[in-house]
């Protein structure tokens, strides 16, 4: 018994539907031929966004009266390389093969091997078209008392690497004193007023959470609350709560580098992967 593919699913834009189904046969080879399998349970693993990681969502499905498994994803919803799993849903055999004498023993463990490695696995690739999309950073380092602080490390770095992404980055045209202090809608409006061609804004705070001493090293830990928008629809297209942490011989250095992990893996990172 084994799979037969009928394509692949190659590529496809997050937050877009695919464009044709994915479509398997699950056949046993007769003399006549192959032959489908009807009213197999199979098991398709899904990549799913979950959090801030990407997990695998498991759905059942069953063949038709040919063998054949018509299925379509839903859209994307991260941005990489990835790949569907379609496996044999093999629990009820099991059962089936446990009922068996002991003297099968050796036959029972040679199908029910066969079984578990019974798949097929189709590999896809999820683009995504922020590249294209004019876009502006804007993030305000925070310090104790929740006023803006130089030199801006969290918003330099994401940008930073971003831009070496190919993104179209932007000046937003405001300045960091634009965030704290001030909620979402008032943000907004005034990005609006400034933009000057571009259609997102990436914006939100970052401040030093703790600073400690660890023998000759310091330890700088940081945290960070971003969003992006779409400042058309005003849609929320990723929303980030990030820490960092880093490790420098002075204490000036570990404030600085720990700010700079923050906006360079923790939130660009992350925005090259979910950003649709």
């Amino acid at each position: 018994m084994h799979f037969v593919k009928d394509g692949d699913l190659r590529r496809v834009n997050a937050g877009e539907a695919f464009g044709e189904p994915l479509v398997l046969r699950l056949v046993v080879d007769e003399e006549r031929g192959p032959v489908g399998v009807a009213g197999a349970r199979l098991l398709v693993g899904l990549p799913r966004r979950q959090g801030g990681r990407i997990a695998t969502k498991t759905e059942s499905a069953v063949t038709d009266d040919r063998g054949l498994l018509s299925f379509t994803p839903p859209p994307p919803d991260f941005v990489g390389k990835a790949k569907l799993t379609v496996r044999l849903d093999s629990q009820s055999a099991f059962e089936l093969l446990d009922a068996l004498p002991a003297a099968y023993a050796s036959e029972v463990a040679a199908l029910e091997d066969g079984l578990r490695s019974l798949g097929v696995e189709l590999p896809y690739e999820v683009l995504s078209r922020a590249r294209a999309v004019p876009t502006a950073v804007l993030i305000a380092d925070l310090g104790d008392e929740g006023a803006v602080v130089l030199p801006g490390l969290t918003q330099a770095a994401p940008a930073e690497l971003l831009s070496k992404e190919g993104f179209d980055l932007r000046p937003s045209g405001l300045s960091a004193d634009s965030i704290p202090g001030r909620d979402d809608p008032a943000i907004l409006g005034d990005a609006r007023k400034a933009a000057d061609g571009y259609a997102r804004l990436i914006y939100g705070s970052a401040r030093l959470s703790r600073l400690s001493k660890d023998g000759s090293n310091w330890i700088g830990e940081a945290r960070a609350s971003v969003k992006v928008v779409d400042l058309a629809s005003g849609a929320v297209l990723w929303v980030g709560e990030k820490a960092a942490a880093a490790v420098s011989p002075d204490e000036a250095s570990a404030r600085m580098a720990a700010l700079r992990e923050l906006g360079l893996n923790a939130i660009g990172q992350d925005l090259l992967s979910a950003l649709p």
